[in-house]
């Protein structure tokens, strides 16, 4: 949701006014630009910026009561947008058919899609506002549909909750609930969606549930009561209709075929889905989608007989055998049925199961949807059943494993490697004497609890981690040794033992002093640039008034920025003046905050959020006051 707050021509870049006010540089009156929100601007010149072109040409015209504001994805037959409703001012995503896609099939698609989300009325199924075609030069069908802000793909979403190399079983059927929920409500009025993959179902965090579910895309969908209209001539001309690492057999166009396809097709996809996941490798795979299809029709070929399969429990086992029958009426009835059974596989053991992560582009190739807050998402969270077993692993005894192919990659996560530990907390934190060192140093037993193999201790029946002060510290508080048992050597005297102890000290001390340096040098660069930009906010601002431009401070970039002109410093006479990193000090307008603001992009280098906006921003910035 925002307001008629102020906003800018994404066209010239320059006329600024509030949002939905028309252009009136005559450049802009030709295609009737309107302002855009600001932060939309902002998200829409970063993300061509990355990409290297201008913004889309499309953001800041208006089709119907619709304003694109940023162009937000590309799918089989045109573009999303983030368009802003007027006069409600509402968010949603637009669809539209692209030119180059714009014929009868393409529109028949369209068309058949709005009708099957018009039908259904359900949580997990994305939501339609309004459908009608516009005028952008020429008549273009457009689809408003609701938007899923911070909402991510399956696979992505996934790959975030897969923090330790693993996912729990309780989110896997928390999410596969709401999915099967979904397709049975479709199912129950007529429309089979033919194209369930992990693709067209977000996960979307809300308020009060980081893990709700939306279906969305039915552009393939077929209504059972309405062939003759409804489904268009896909079928009839022989088109592949679905996605083939997904699609059920009977949706693959051959000789003989019967073209019958209900909900259970669709069923077959949430296995294939489900074989992923629990296994980490497809059900059917192959050098090309041609290959795959002849794997999915091959008769004498069985999933169930990849290893990674093997290592499932019967039960699991049992229920994707079920859900991948090549023959229909062999598969779960219905929605209700799959679930049913899944819950039943999957509660009474639910442990830990695989990942694979499709090859896809990185999340620089999208643009990123600014927040209305400053607070990133809500993260997806894996919920965590306790103490169950991993899943057994395969014949020969080794761990499974995730095997690479051509169109994925397993998620790797570093593991624990084995090294020197040290207790530092209670190293760097207690008054050592003489005694307690030397007991250390000789290996005595700690009188809370006996000395580990490593060396590090733990009392027993204690759920203190190792490595933390299981007491309060004083000056009788012994130090554990950071390394393996130390034996005293015959014939050192206690002078001798205590010299070594406290060279062990320095040893660690030293290390911590080398481990902080990088922290100390960033601290001390962070102080140095916040020292310069005060002294800039004096230079720039004089009476509550900003005389940047006046003062011949500033020199334009061509963009939104100006850089800050110095005299001294690191920078030569007249030329940039640079930040303690070596990146220029910029000033930038804010609209919505009709003032100025100084920047220092931080230690990385990249323009990113203001310290103080989010927990891990490095970006200084200093407000100026406005003109």
């Amino acid at each position: 949701m925002v307001t008629d707050g102020n906003g800018v021509c994404p066209h010239c870049e320059a006329y600024t006014g509030p949002v939905g006010t028309p252009c009136i540089r005559p450049e802009c009156v030709k295609k009737n630009y309107l302002c855009i929100p600001i932060r939309w601007y902002d998200a829409a010149k970063a993300y061509s910026a990355r990409k290297n072109k201008p913004i889309d040409p499309l953001v800041g015209r208006m089709i119907e009561r619709y304003l694109l504001a940023a162009n937000i994805g590309e799918g089989g037959m045109g573009s999303v947008y983030v368009a802003i409703q007027k006069p409600l001012f509402r968010e949603v995503a637009l669809k539209l058919i692209s030119d180059l896609d714009l014929n009868r099939h393409s529109v028949g698609r369209f068309e058949r899609e709005a009708r099957a989300i018009s039908l259904l009325d359900h949580p997990n199924i994305v939501k339609i506002h309004d459908y009608g075609v516009g005028d952008l030069d020429k008549k273009v069908p457009y689809m408003a549909l609701e938007f899923l802000r911070h909402g991510r793909t399956l696979r992505k979403a996934f790959a975030a909750a897969a923090g330790t190399g693993k996912v729990e079983g309780a989110l896997v059927l928390t999410i596969f609930r709401q999915v099967l929920n979904a397709l049975g409500a479709a199912h129950a009025v007529g429309i089979v969606h033919r194209d369930v993959k992990p693709e067209n179902v977000m996960v979307v965090p809300v308020h009060g549930d980081p893990n709700l579910v939306k279906v969305l895309d039915f552009g393939l969908a077929r209504l059972d009561s309405d062939d003759s209209t409804f489904e268009g001539d896909a079928i009839a001309s022989g088109r592949l209709a679905g996605t083939p690492y997904y699609m059920a057999p009977e949706q693959i166009p051959r000789k003989g075929a019967s073209g019958d396809i209900d909900g259970r097709a669709d069923l077959y996809a949430v296995t294939v889905m489900l074989f992923e996941i629990l296994t980490g490798v497809r059900p059917f795979d192959g050098d090309s989608p041609l290959a795959v299809l002849a794997r999915k029709l091959d008769p004498s070929f069985d999933p169930m007989n990849q290893p990674e399969a093997k290592a499932l429990s019967k039960g699991i086992r049992t229920f994707l055998a079920k859900g991948l029958s090549r023959v229909p009426a062999d598969r779960f009835a219905s929605a209700s049925q799959m679930l049913e059974a899944l819950e039943s596989v999957l509660e009474t053991r639910a442990s830990a199961v695989g990942l694979v992560v499709l090859e896809a582009p990185s999340s620089s190739d999208r643009i990123e949807v600014p927040s209305d807050q400053a607070s990133a998402s809500t993260p997806l969270a894996p919920l965590l059943p306790p103490d169950e077993p991993d899943p057994p692993a395969p014949a020969g005894g080794a761990a499974s494993q995730v095997p690479q192919s051509p169109f994925f990659k397993e998620s790797r996560f570093k593991k624990h490697s084995g090294g020197l530990e040290l207790d530092m907390p209670e190293v760097i934190g207690a008054a050592v004497p003489a005694s307690s060192t030397a007991m250390a140093a000789a290996g005595t037993a700690h009188p809370k609890g006996p000395a580990t193999a490593g060396g590090s201790e733990q009392p027993s029946g204690s759920a203190t981690p190792a490595g933390l002060p299981t007491g309060k510290s004083g000056p009788h508080t012994p130090v554990r040794t950071p390394t393996a048992r130390i034996s005293t050597p015959k014939g050192l005297s206690d002078a001798a033992m205590r010299t070594i102890a406290w060279a062990l000290a320095g040893v660690v001390v030293l290390a911590i002093l080398l481990s902080l340096a990088p922290w100390v040098i960033v601290q001390t660069r962070v102080a140095a640039a916040e020292e310069a930009m005060s002294a800039l906010r004096i230079r720039l601002v004089q009476g509550g008034r900003f005389i940047g431009f006046e003062s011949g401070a500033l020199r334009p970039t061509g963009g939104a920025d100006y850089l800050v002109l110095g005299a001294t410093g690191t920078s030569e006479a007249g030329g940039p003046l640079n930040d303690p990193w070596g990146n220029p000090y910029r000033v930038r307008y804010l609209l919505d905050k009709r003032s100025y603001l100084l920047r220092s992009d931080g230690p990385d280098g990249e323009e990113g959020p203001c310290r103080g906006d989010e927990p891990q921003a490095d970006d200084l910035c200093v407000l100026l006051a406005g003109r």
